[in-house]
């Protein structure tokens, strides 16, 4: 792992709110299985490309492996509604890796975290998948820096909460 494949949370993941009326002007966003979710930088999340990620025997469909990041081990988890088996080799992959109460675990994303602008509350139907419960607050927002600017991405972005959220892909 590279350090410039390392972005801290302090710099890149996180929000920034309008202090008069408390709309969100900016917000980053990943993409883990299709599914969109906005990170709270208040949590503290990392995301980190190009890594190793460990076989582990017996676990959950959705438990890709572990990731040994600074010398500590890390689940990571697959959050594709449709979760692949287990895979019996060494993978590489980006995840973004996020401190829960407990522990750190991470999820395998598609890329970097997106940053958002001109978050607004849609009405959106939950996916059918074992974290639904853990989705809350559809927004649609803006991807800055595409060259759509004008358009809203197709996604539906949702605040989620990640310790409901981990418990249940683990469990499912």
């Amino acid at each position: 792992m590279t350090t410039a494949g390392v972005q801290s949370a302090e710099r890149a993941i996180g929000w920034a709110a309008n202090a008069s009326d408390g709309h969100l002007d900016s917000r980053f966003g990943v993409d883990a299985g299709g599914l969109g979710l906005l990170l709270n930088a208040a949590q503290g999340a990392e995301f980190l490309a190009g890594i190793k990620i460990f076989p582990i025997p017996r676990v959950g469909r959705r438990v890709r492996g572990a990731a040994q990041i600074r010398g500590h081990p890390v689940l990571v988890f697959c959050v594709n509604p449709v979760a692949p088996s287990t895979v019996a080799v060494v993978q590489t992959c980006s995840i973004v890796m996020l401190k829960g109460r407990d522990s750190l675990l991470a999820m395998q994303v598609e890329q970097a975290p997106l940053l958002l602008n001109d978050l607004q509350v849609v009405d959106a139907a939950l996916p059918d998948s074992c974290y639904s419960g853990c989705l809350m607050s559809p927004r649609k927002a803006r991807v800055v820096g595409t060259s759509a600017q004008a358009d809203f991405d197709a996604r539906i972005w949702w605040e989620t909460d990640f310790d409901r959220f981990f418990k249940a892909l683990a469990h499912d």
